[in-house]
Formats: structure tokens, sequence, C-alpha cells
């Protein structure tokens, strides 16, 4: 199913919107009530879940290796995604969303350093691109740039994730990327838990349950489970850089969901964050073929 670049392509695109409209569903938890930890808990419990009952014979056995590079991965994720739905408790969606994408800046310049590839020039491009999207997007009606204590935790977050996906990247070359998406999936799921038993377990009475257990339930089978064991097959294919810039696009996406559900008003410096987000994707995704194609078209419309 993805078995090569354009299917792995077109699967991220798919992963970058489901992720887009994560951001929604995590705000409705926490309006319900939920502390970010419980909603990180049962979501990554269920996507273990889930991967466990559709994979369980190639779940069969890990070596010592394959246990230290997936739970690695695992702390990772826990950390980024415990920061980013903090986060949510002081901004808007589509700021966590946008200020989160800052990893795609981050990316190319880490597998420089940790693999002495430099990435193509348009790489860089497309970063640039994506921090201006950034920008646009985390400023006031008013364009003065806005930081409190969310968007640094989701800054962070950003950093965190960067060095997540250049892990990824490298452990899916190294076992099953089914294994590594379950190790990573359950050692978020354990450690959400213990914060949760250590620091928000008193919160339990005051959850709306109707309200935040089923946004849970859908981010844990949907945006968890099907999402990264998406990533980890699509990284096979694909650099680091060119998964961090297409998956860039849910803070795009979340954009458009947080307008729909009331929770961002349409307004200039929206739009231009989000042209300039769609820019940095297509220019990544441009091939030396779609230039040639581009350049002949030109051409011929002048003659």
């Amino acid at each position: 199913m993805i078995n090569n670049v354009r299917s792995s392509k077109l699967f991220l695109f798919g992963v970058a919107v489901i992720w887009g409209f994560g951001f929604i569903l995590n705000q409705f938890s926490i309006d319900a009530g939920m502390s970010p930890s419980m909603i990180l808990f049962l979501r990554f419990l269920i996507g273990a879940g889930a991967l466990a009952l559709l994979f369980f014979r190639r779940l069969r056995g890990f070596t010592r290796r394959e246990l230290l590079i997936g739970c690695g991965c695992g702390v990772l994720l826990f950390a980024g995604f415990l920061l980013q739905t903090t986060g949510l408790l002081y901004v808007t969606p589509s700021t966590t969303a946008f200020l989160t994408s800052v990893w795609v800046v981050i990316v190319p310049f880490l597998t420089w350093a940790f693999y002495h590839f430099r990435p193509p020039m348009k790489v860089f491009l497309s970063a640039l691109l994506c921090l201006g999207g950034v920008f646009f997007l985390s400023v006031t009606p008013s364009f003065q740039f806005s930081m409190n204590t969310g968007s640094l935790l989701i800054l962070i977050c950003a950093v965190v994730f960067a060095f997540h996906t250049m892990t990824l990247g490298w452990a899916a070359q190294q076992m099953d990327h089914i294994k590594v998406a379950f190790l990573q999936i359950a050692t978020a799921a354990v450690l959400s838990g213990i914060y949760f038993l250590l620091f928000d377990w008193d919160t339990l009475p005051g959850v709306d349950y109707g309200a935040g257990l089923w946004p849970v339930i859908v981010m844990g089978l949907v945006n968890t489970a099907f999402a990264y064991y998406v990533q980890c097959q699509a990284q096979v294919h694909l650099t680091p850089s060119h998964t961090a810039i297409i998956l860039s696009m849910e803070s795009l996406f979340c954009t458009i969901f947080s307008l729909l559900f009331g929770y961002d008003a349409l307004s200039v410096h929206i739009l231009i964050g989000g042209l300039l987000l769609l820019g940095a994707a297509v220019l990544v995704n441009l091939t030396p073929a779609d230039v040639e194609a581009l350049t002949a078209s030109d051409d011929k419309g002048a003659e």
C-alpha cells in the first residue's frame, strides 16, 4: 500500500489532514474537563491496543535493541505531546498547530548535523516559508507577535518533535515499522498514565465523559494507531526533511477546522500564513520533471 515515494507522500498528506482535525478533538476533550495527561493516556492506550489487535503476529518477540529504539521514540513522543496538549490550555488550536510547525525548520539542520547530508536548497527555502507562515499565524490582528506560557511550551514541543522525526526516520530503517509504531505508542501510554496518576488524578470528578470521551477514542484509533503506522512506513521511503514539511500542513488544516468550529476568526494574517505554508508544501514536492513541465507549458504559452 505504501511502497514508494509517491504513495508515501499521499498518505502523509492524509495524516496531515487527520492531525489537523486532531487539535480540534483535543480541544473538545480539554473543554470537557480532561487534563492533558488523561487525554494522552487514553489516546495512546487505545492506539497501542488497536495496533496490538491488528498486528499481534508481527509483534511477537522483541530484541533488546528493538525495545531500546522503540521506547526511545516513545519518550520523545510523550514529551512532545504533553507539552503541546498543555499549551492548548493557554492558546487556540490554530496557534498551537502553527507554532508546532517550527519543527519543520529544525529538521533539515538536524539532518545535516547527524547524517552529514546537506538537504537540497529547496528544502531550506520551504522551511523558511513555513517559518514565515508560522509567524503570520501567530501574530495578533494588529500584527503584534504574542508570546505567552502556552506559546513557549509549544515551541519547546516543536524542538522535541524535530528530534522525534529524526529518530523515527532512523528507527524505521533499523527494524519492522509496525514494531516501532507499537513500542513508541505503548511507551507513551505508560508514561502518560504515570504522569496522570501522580499529578492529575484529582481532576477526574470534574470531567464530562459524554463530551470528552468520544474525541479521545477517535484520536486513539485514527490520529494515533493509523497515523503513526502510516508515518513509520512512509519514512522508509522519505527523508526526515520531506516528512516534516508534508506533515507541517496539519497546521493549515487545523486553522481551517478551527475557523469552521468557531475557535478562530478569519483574518488577513491567517490567509497570508496559510498561503506561505501551501507554497512550502508545493516547493518541497516539486521534482526536476515538474519544473521542466511547467517551463515547457510557459514556453508554449508564449508562442
